[in-house]
């Protein structure tokens, strides 16, 4: 039996905590002086809704941290003939 998808609003949550978490575990001196999270997105991921609904910033400006977004047009290119 396939178990129903979660809201998107509960995906955005664990998103975003997931990348707090990810920046409490991996802070090093060097990293803790810039505090910039920088974000590749992608036009039709879903980190897309995480960016336009600005969930994000607010959480992690009590940290401390700035976001920056940068939007790519696509993904790597695949070298395989």
């Amino acid at each position: 039996m396939m178990r129903p998808m979660r809201p998107l609003r509960h995906r955005v949550a664990l998103a975003a905590a997931s990348l707090t978490l990810l920046l409490g575990l991996s802070a090093t001196p060097s990293l803790a002086a810039d505090k910039t999270l920088r974000i590749g997105v992608q036009k039709y991921g879903t980190l897309v809704i995480l960016r336009e609904r600005a969930t994000l910033e607010p959480v992690l400006a009590k940290l401390g941290w700035t976001v920056r977004w940068t939007e790519f047009p696509g993904g790597p290119r695949c070298w395989r003939r």
